[in-house]
């Protein structure tokens, strides 16, 4: 089981919730072990629907995904609450659930329960993990749907697959290449010109570094008007190209001239014509 755990905490899973029983020894094992290298933080509970309950708040206050654990059979059914609170929040948790021995799964042995069908409402994946050749692809997978998801999912373990011997070479199952980022970013183009308007503004007078300096107002458009020498033989100012004060600059060259003419051109005809 060893070889599962290293899945979970190599795809981020940090805290683990549960109870140890007859039908869970192995994995607790391999869950004892982690927790003492500081892979990961296991917390003992007194009843596994607290364990749930607790992998649910831890969920939704971090965003990270958390694991309760618990027994075969009354145990596991135990879970169902909290996994559904989780589930109604869409926080990511991972139920690992002991399960009696494969052979007398169905004739109706003590504790035996089918739990794929009882957790196929809420889980939006649920295996068995029967062999420990195809178990790191399980927890992978496991671990996959609940973090893209933001759903529930769950893991059986029979009683004796925890104590078969792990593969020597498990296949190695990292999350890098199978989840992409979450984090969410403009182009770093936009970034770049952003930063460029915001540091030429910053050197202008009346202006500051804040969100004014990207998109200026009215009143400092006029104050940068007033407060700028009027060179008019300048044909450009400082700055990037198509700046806002490079365009005000040039209009009022170009322009301002050629309209004073028109308005004077006006009322002299008006004058003659009366």
């Amino acid at each position: 089981m060893d070889q599962v755990v290293d899945v979970l905490t190599g795809w981020g899973l940090d805290a683990v919730f549960g109870m140890v029983g007859h039908s869970n020894l192995g994995l607790a094992d391999a869950l004892r072990r982690a927790s003492e290298d500081g892979r990961l933080t296991y917390v003992g509970i007194r009843h596994e629907g607290a364990a749930a309950f607790a992998a649910s708040g831890y969920a939704k206050l971090t965003g990270r995904p958390a694991a309760c654990f618990s027994i075969a059979g009354p145990g596991a059914t135990n879970l169902l609450t909290g996994l559904w609170d989780a589930k109604v929040d869409r926080a990511p948790v991972i139920a690992l659930t002991g399960q009696v021995q494969t052979q007398v799964v169905g004739p109706g042995a003590f504790q035996e329960i089918p739990l794929g069908q009882a957790f196929d409402a809420v889980a939006a994946f649920s295996q068995p993990v029967l062999s420990p050749a195809n178990a790191t692809e399980l927890a992978a997978l496991a671990m996959k749907h609940a973090i893209v998801e933001r759903d529930v999912t769950h893991l059986i373990f029979p009683d004796e697959v925890q104590e078969l011997p792990g593969r020597d070479d498990p296949p190695a199952k990292p999350r890098t290449g199978r989840v992409a980022s979450g984090t969410i970013a403009p182009p770093a183009e936009e970034l770049e010109r952003a930063n460029a308007r915001r540091s030429f503004a910053a050197t202008e007078p009346g202006h500051s570094a804040t969100r004014s300096s990207v998109w200026p107002s009215t009143s400092m458009r006029r104050s940068s008007r007033r407060s700028r020498p009027r060179d008019w033989s300048a044909t450009t100012t400082p700055g990037p190209a198509g700046h806002w004060a490079d365009r005000g600059y040039r209009w009022r060259r170009r322009r301002w001239p050629r309209a004073i003419a028109c308005w004077c051109w006006a009322r002299h005809s008006r004058t003659t014509r009366r």
